[in-house]
């Protein structure tokens, strides 16, 4: 029976279900809302075509996404970004995350490769912790290796082109707090690849979940810690040369920040609604991560130019049957086969910019790109077209 049948049935059913109204629903059992990032706190701003930032001695707000390659002043914060300098070199807020790894993350990171080029979807060349490291390794676009990370003695690290360094990499979230009130109080995004102020965030955090396991403390919550980010200036006199330093510490001590937790919690105007995390899309996103690199590190006049992976010979379309007269072999036959039949899969994902999505997919039907068992392959097949076309996709 059709819904439209259905919903008929029922409203003439007779006298005794002349008063019955029609269900109404609301909501998706499961899903939560996230409250995204509303601006992102930066280190002076870029001017389109005018190469790297400017006014670096003062704090801008600044619009949390790109537009022409730029992230423009915010408009809901003009007053902010219009007042004189000395009145923009500290900022208040609290961190409303839970555990620190939801609001705080850093690594290092090589954005291009060793000539400058970026991968096709801007994910970073290579990312590691000092140990190891996953690196591009440039075939093709999902041609990544584990390497062990030489940390300081990488040839990336020791460099001296500022451009092809690999650098630390932070990223901070916390909702800003205004004196008066005067201004919106969303959820702000500060990002450094500045070893001072990577390591002034590492000593915050380690201060304040150091006293919470002193006092017995083991999973300390965080919500709620109110803070003050400071902007100074540093030196280097052998190069003669000068950078801004950003300097955080908490409000209160930590030790009464959490004999006071709960009413800290009640003081901060809670909606109810979570604030997204670094470890949540879209802030884990390669494309916002990139975006994230931009605004800290290339002028604005520069291109970003892109390194493309050979192409293949098949066209990017999505077959809907393999060829009937094919041999056997070409079907299901050893993994070089396999690659070039699903090959022409991948790219057809790729030029909808959803290739991501196709390896999601290989891997919930635990299967590797290249590796298809011979009994499988035709059911992965199916499966992908039917991911491909919006349907249902059978694990089993």
């Amino acid at each position: 029976m059709s819904y439209q049948k259905a919903t008929a049935y029922f409203w003439n059913l007779g006298e005794g279900r002349k008063g019955m109204k029609r269900a109404k629903y609301q909501g998706i059992d499961g899903v939560e809302g996230k409250e995204p990032v509303m601006a992102v706190l930066s280190l002076g701003i870029k001017e389109k075509n005018k190469g790297f930032p400017i006014e670096r001695d003062r704090f801008h707000i600044v619009m949390p996404r790109e537009a022409d390659g730029v992230r423009a002043l915010h408009p809901a914060f003009t007053a902010f970004n219009s007042a004189p300098a000395d009145k923009r070199k500290v900022i208040s807020g609290n961190i409303v995350h839970a555990a620190m790894k939801e609001c705080f993350e850093w690594h290092r990171k090589k954005q291009t490769n060793q000539q400058g080029k970026m991968h096709p979807n801007g994910i970073p060349f290579c990312v590691g912790d000092g140990k190891s490291a996953t690196r591009w390794m440039g075939k093709d676009a999902n041609d990544f290796q584990v390497i062990e990370c030489p940390n300081e003695k990488c040839e990336f690290a020791m460099t001296e082109d500022g451009a092809k360094k690999c650098k630390p990499w932070m990223r901070f979230l916390f909702r800003v707090r205004w004196s008066n009130n005067s201004l919106p109080t969303g959820l702000f995004k500060f990002s450094s690849q500045s070893w001072n102020n990577v390591q002034a965030w590492i000593g915050f955090f380690d201060y304040v979940i150091g006293v919470a396991k002193r006092l017995g403390i083991e999973s300390p919550s965080l919500f709620g810690l109110p803070f003050t980010m400071t902007l100074a200036e540093g030196t280097k006199p052998s190069i003669k040369a000068r950078f801004p330093i950003v300097n955080i510490s908490t409000d209160i001590e930590p030790l009464e920040f959490f004999k006071m937790q709960k009413q800290m919690i009640a003081q901060i105007a809670d909606t109810g609604v979570k604030p997204v995390a670094l470890i949540e899309s879209p802030e884990k996103d390669d494309a916002v991560i990139l975006e994230d690199w931009k605004q800290i590190s290339v002028p604005s006049n520069m291109p970003v130019q892109i390194q493309t992976p050979a192409k293949s010979k098949t066209e990017p379309t999505i077959p809907e049957k393999p060829p009937q007269d094919a041999p056997e072999s070409t079907i299901s036959g050893g993994d070089d086969d396999k690659i070039a039949k699903l090959e022409s899969f991948r790219q057809a994902f790729a030029a909808q910019n959803k290739e991501k999505q196709f390896f999601v997919c290989l891997k919930n039907l635990k299967v590797e790109f290249g590796k298809v068992p011979e009994d499988r392959l035709d059911f992965v097949i199916k499966q992908i077209k039917n991911f491909a076309k919006g349907q249902k996709v059978n694990l089993e």
